[in-house]
């Protein structure tokens, strides 16, 4: 088995570009529409609603368009960068919400898209 694609809510087209283009790396390869019928089959949604493809990193991402606010969860990705303070830099220069929580060791960090969901970063193990 093979994990062949991730799907996450976002509020804002832009997120497309700002954050998991230029953030993150993803190339945007497909936009599409999923009609209300086959949202209300698949998500129990009634309504029509954008889809944005994304792949990078050897990862597929599709990105369902929805402005209405998420509901809290635990749900989050874990991403590793070989110099996780030079990312953190960037995502600084772009104003994504960062959270450092400091720890004995090291400290634990995130950041969240402009729509709430979460990303853990580590840096690189040698």
């Amino acid at each position: 088995m093979r994990l062949h694609h991730l799907a996450l809510t976002i509020q804002n087209e832009n997120e497309v570009g700002l954050f998991y283009e230029q953030l993150l790396g993803f190339k945007l390869i497909r936009k599409f529409e999923l009609n209300a019928e086959l949202a209300l089959q698949i998500f129990d949604f009634n309504k029509n609603v954008r889809v944005f493809q994304l792949e990078g990193h050897g990862i597929i991402l599709e990105l369902f368009m929805d402005e209405t606010a998420k509901q809290n969860n635990y749900n989050h990705w874990c991403l590793s960068f070989p110099d996780r303070e030079a990312f953190i830099k960037k995502a600084q220069n772009q104003h994504v919400e960062i959270i450092r929580i400091p720890r004995e060791n090291h400290d634990i960090l995130f950041v969240k898209d402009f729509s709430g969901n979460i990303f853990e970063i580590k840096e690189d193990e040698i």
